[in-house]
C-alpha cells in the first residue's frame, strides 16, 4: 500500500471578474448584439410549409383524441402523433395518412413519455417495424 502525504494548499482561490482581461478584446469593446439565429433552416422551413396544412386537416377531421389513454383524456385533439417517428425513421409530411393520430396533450405526452406501453398499445412502431 502507498502512503501519501496530504496536498497542501499553496495560495488561496483568486476570482476574476468576467471579460476584464486585458487581453480580451471583447472588453475593450464590449459585447454587442447580433442577429438572432433563424430557428429552422430554409430546407426544413420548406418541408413545414408542407407539413402545416397537412395538420391543420388532420385535426379538423378527427376533432378527438384517437389515443385515449387513460381517464384524464381531455378528448379534444390539440396534436398530431406520428406512429413512426422522425427519430427512428418516419417522415416529416407523408402520404400515409395511417402514421399519423390526432390526440390530446396529455394522450400524446403519455405515448410519448412511456414508449414500451405505447408501442403495446399500438401507438408507436420502431425502426426496424414497417
Amino acid at each position: 500500500m502507498i502512503r501519501r502525504k496530504p496536498l497542501k494548499a499553496k495560495r488561496g482561490l483568486q476570482t476574476r471578474s468576467p471579460l476584464t482581461a486585458k487581453s480580451s478584446l471583447k472588453a475593450k469593446k464590449g459585447l454587442t448584439a447580433t442577429k438572432s439565429l433563424r430557428p429552422r433552416s430554409k430546407r426544413m422551413e420548406e418541408i413545414y410549409k408542407k407539413r402545416r396544412p397537412l395538420v391543420e386537416d388532420l385535426l379538423k377531421r378527427y376533432p378527438n383524441c384517437q389515443i385515449v389513454w387513460d381517464a384524464r383524456c381531455s378528448g379534444a385533439s390539440v396534436d398530431v402523433h406520428e406512429v413512426k417517428a422522425r427519430s427512428v425513421g418516419g417522415k416529416i409530411v407523408d402520404d400515409d395518412l395511417s402514421n399519423y393520430l390526432t390526440a390530446c396533450r396529455h394522450c400524446h405526452m403519455m405515448a410519448t413519455d412511456h414508449p414500451k406501453e405505447a408501442h403495446d398499445r399500438g401507438f408507436i412502431k420502431w425502426s426496424w417495424e414497417q
